[in-house]
This record gives structure tokens, sequence and C-alpha cells, in this order.
């Protein structure tokens, strides 16, 4: 197995990782973020060995040419929580945070940060088949990769909330989620 301090070496040379200091920092590296996604999905579907277990690359990251903090944001679908939460092992040997449901009931969330916590570099977002939270997360990166105008708000919304407003990261996240809805229900 690549040790913890590789793979951060690495995903720092494609130009990943956000400092945990409440700033939000946004840059355009789809090509490079791709690579960190499948390598670290297919390392951690590896260590977890279900076969049931699938993955998607969500959030900003995986919508090409925009711009995104450089968090990679994995939605992992397992066929029972249970399951997950018995083998959750295998996400701590990775490096991984378990954080369980993290304040989103059905859900089992993980964090990979850097040896000293300074900086996050992957979310996972781990849901129950049938979750409908999957089917939005799904929806919203679709939508965004194949209607340029809502990419385009989308972009010009998050530039607005850091270069104008400079708002720090948890209010930045808030102050989405009224697009992120209206964009939903289009």
């Amino acid at each position: 197995m690549v040790s913890k301090a590789h793979r951060i070496n690495f995903y720092r040379n494609h130009q990943l990782g956000l400092q945990r200091d409440g700033t939000v920092v946004l840059k355009s590296c789809y090509d490079l973020w791709k690579t960190c996604y499948e390598q670290e999905s297919k390392l951690i579907k590896e260590s977890i060995g279900s076969r049931s277990l699938k993955f998607h690359h969500i959030g900003s990251t995986s919508v090409p040419n925009l711009l995104a903090k450089p968090i990679i944001d994995i939605l992992g679908i397992v066929s029972d929580l249970k399951d997950l939460d018995t083998n959750k092992e295998a996400l701590l040997n990775l490096g991984y945070k378990y954080k369980g449901e993290y304040g989103i009931q059905g859900r089992r969330y993980c964090t990979l940060y850097d040896e000293k916590e300074e900086f996050g570099f992957f979310h996972l977002h781990f849901f129950q088949n049938k979750n409908p939270i999957i089917e939005a997360h799904l929806r919203f990166r679709d939508l965004l990769k194949t209607h340029q105008n809502f990419k385009q708000q989308y972009e010009d919304l998050k530039k607005d909330l850091v270069f104008t407003q400079k708002l720090n990261r948890s209010h930045y996240t808030a102050a989405k989620s009224e697009l992120i809805q209206k964009i939903l229900e289009s």
C-alpha cells in the first residue's frame, strides 16, 4: 500500500489541498484532480474490498473548467452502512478520519488531512443505496457539466463570494445553497 505521506505529496503536486484555516481558495485543475480522484477511489475500494461499493466524483472538482476549492468530494454508495461501520478500520489505515454521520442522517463522512491536519484533501460521503441525497449530488454535478449557463451562474456566485465578499468557508458554503437548490429544481 502507498503510504499516506507519499499520497499527500502526490496530491500536493497535483494542486490539491486546502488549508483548514477557514479561508476559501478557488482553482481550476480538473485534469489533475480527475487523476487524484481515480487513484484515491481505487485505493479505497481495494482497501475496503466490497464488490458492491461504487464511487462517483462529485462537487466542483468533478466539473471540467469550473473553479473549485481544491478538495475532492467522493460519493461512495454501499449496500449497508453497518458493513462500512464494521469495516471502518480500512479507512483509518489509509489515514482517513472517520466522523460518522457528521450532521447528515444516513451518511458516513470521512476526511483525509495531512499529518498535522492543517490541509484537507478528500471528503468521503458514503450513503446507502437509494438514499435520495445520492441522486441530488449526481444530478447537480451532471447539470453543471451539461448546461453552460448553470455552470457559469455557479462559478460567478463562487467568485463573488470569495473575491468580492471574502466570505469564510462556512458562510461560503451556506451562501451557495439557494442557487444549488434553484439549479436542482430546473
